[in-house]
């Protein structure tokens, strides 16, 4: 007979073993259900094998698109099946790094938020960049092909145009820095076994 761990133990358990062994995993489970409570996560998946972490993002993303944030060997299967795959850089192992899109170096989940939200403002910098110049220049050909304006002038107001759109896009590289953290919850630390 073999225990949960598959050691291939032959030897007979004592009840009381299997209690032990289980009160750990009780514990981690209710610090999980905690947290997720407190940050608003209404569903929550733990203690999976890689395979099953890689089903259920895989499920998850034929309803809608899906990010897996994750650290470890166990993890990369599920950041690749995910449409963006984000691994806690830090404290990650090398595999669930190459695997993933996106590598966060620290272990402050705050940076996630930060840095979509900075990707999304990026963004709408760059469209705006592209349309000021799209627009710009659907003007200035018509003025020259018309000789409305002449060709020193065209060059003159494109060049300061191009001033206007770096200028811009200089804007999409400041972010502003996170508040320094602050100390855990007690109704969110980790439950420990003498308590």
């Amino acid at each position: 007979m073999s225990d949960a761990c598959g050691c291939g133990s032959t030897e007979p358990r004592e009840q009381g073993a299997e209690e032990e062994e289980r009160e750990p995993q009780r514990l981690w489970q209710v610090s999980e259900l905690r947290f997720a409570a407190a940050a608003g996560i209404g569903q929550v998946h733990a203690d999976l094998r890689p395979q099953d972490k890689s089903a259920i993002v895989a499920d998850m993303r034929r309803a809608r698109p899906t990010a897996m944030v994750g650290d470890g060997v166990n993890d990369a299967p599920a950041l690749a099946v995910a449409d963006a795959g984000i691994a806690m850089g830090a404290i990650g192992t090398d595999v669930a790094i190459e695997t993933a899109d996106v590598a966060l170096m620290g272990e402050d989940l705050r940076h996630l938020p930060q840095a979509l939200a900075h990707a999304r403002r990026s963004r709408a910098i760059m469209l705006q960049n592209v349309g000021l110049s799209l627009a710009l220049i659907g003007v200035l050909i018509p003025l020259a092909a018309f000789g409305v304006l002449g060709l020193a002038a065209v060059v003159a107001v494109h060049e300061l145009a191009e001033i206007v759109v770096i200028g811009n896009g200089v804007r999409a590289g400041r972010a502003k820095p996170l508040p320094l953290a602050q100390q855990v919850s007690p109704a969110l630390a980790p439950a420990t076994a003498g308590a």
